[in-house]
C-alpha cells in the first residue's frame, strides 16, 4: 500500500512504429513475379516486332518460355528454361531447340510439331527433350504463332512444361 502511495506511475505512449513501415511500404516498388517478369519481356518485343496477337494466353501453367523466329532459332527464353533444361540464356539465343532433342526423342512427334507450325493454329504437343546433364524429361509444349498486323505469323512462342 505504502509504494502505490509514494510513486505515481504514468504511462507514456510510445510513438505510432506501425505508421512507418506503412510509409515505407508505399515508396517500395513491390518485387515482380516471374510471370510478370515475362509479361513486361513479351510486351516489349510486341512493340518491337509489331505483333497483332495478344498476350493473354500467358498463364501461371509453364516452366519455360521459348520465342523463337520463323526460322525457329531462339530470340529470347525465360529464367524458368534453365531451371528446367539446365541451359542459360545466352546458350540457346541463335540455336534452335532441336538442341534439346536426343536418340529417344520420337521422329513421328517432331514431324507432328513442323507441319502444325506451318499452320496459325495454337496446338499443343508432347515430346522427349534432354537436359543439359543429359537426362531426358517429358515436356509439354503450348505452341503459340504470334501474329503480325498483317495477319501474318513472325513468330512463335512456346510455353513448356515437365511432366
Amino acid at each position: 500500500m505504502f509504494f502505490r502511495k509514494k510513486y505515481k506511475i504514468t504511462f507514456k505512449p510510445a510513438p505510432l512504429k506501425s505508421w512507418d513501415i506503412y510509409v515505407q511500404s508505399i515508396f517500395q516498388k513491390p518485387i515482380k513475379t516471374l510471370s510478370e517478369q515475362d509479361f513486361n519481356t513479351l510486351t516489349y518485343y510486341k512493340n518491337k516486332f509489331n505483333w497483332a496477337s495478344k498476350l493473354d494466353m500467358l498463364s501461371s501453367n509453364y516452366d519455360a518460355l521459348v520465342l523463337t523466329n520463323l526460322n525457329e532459332e531462339i530470340i529470347w527464353v525465360n529464367h524458368g528454361f534453365k531451371k528446367m533444361t539446365g541451359y542459360g540464356p545466352h546458350f540457346a539465343k541463335g540455336k534452335k531447340p532441336t538442341f534439346l532433342q536426343g536418340d529417344d526423342t520420337s521422329k513421328l512427334a517432331l514431324a507432328g510439331i513442323k507441319r502444325k507450325l506451318g499452320s496459325k493454329k495454337v496446338f499443343t504437343t508432347k515430346v522427349l527433350n534432354y537436359k543439359k546433364d543429359q537426362s531426358h524429361y517429358l515436356c509439354e509444349i503450348t505452341i503459340f504463332p504470334l501474329l503480325d498486323h498483317h495477319q501474318k505469323v513472325s513468330h512463335f512462342l512456346a510455353l513448356e512444361k515437365e511432366i
